[in-house]
């Protein structure tokens, strides 16, 4: 690729709140070492959904002319549009293999990371529907105002 100024542009993908702090809990329990987290204490203890509304009203709805905002959903599902608009966003000018960036994005959903997939909240097991619903509790606003579709058990 050739050499670019990006002109101190950002890139902020942000991701459906009940996936994204399923992922955080799991990040949590593996790198902390903390297997034994349950998910209801991890929500006490680490406040998650604050965390997540801090970010998404700080870049999200922040309006910012210097950030692109790209769904994780969007970029999962449709990599090859979502890549061109971050392409153009970036000026890049250079020749693509839109085939290798639809492949590398569905890398992790072929690498035995299921919590990589779009919409994996859908099909959580159990143990994280206290998590999902206090997404849906404390979130409500946030999940509409994203675009997500809202919760009915």
């Amino acid at each position: 690729m050739p050499q670019h100024n990006f002109g101190g542009k950002y890139i902020y993908v942000y991701r459906d709140p009940r996936d994204a702090i399923i992922s955080l809990y799991e990040m949590y329990r593996r790198r902390k070492g903390i297997a034994e987290l349950q998910p209801k204490d991890f929500i006490k203890l680490y406040d998650p959904i604050r965390q997540y509304r801090w970010e998404i009203n700080a870049w999200v709805f922040g309006n910012h002319e210097d950030v692109l905002l790209i769904r994780f959903e969007d970029l999962k599902m449709r990599p090859v549009a979502i890549f061109e608009k971050i392409f153009g966003y970036l000026n890049i000018d250079a020749p693509v293999d839109r085939r290798c960036i639809g492949q590398r994005v569905l890398v992790a959903d072929l690498d035995k990371r299921p919590r990589a997939a779009a919409y994996g909240w859908k099909k959580a097991p159990p143990k994280y529907q206290c998590i999902i619903d206090s997404d849906h509790k404390e979130l409500d606003k946030e999940i509409k105002l994203l675009g997500y579709e809202a919760y009915t058990p």
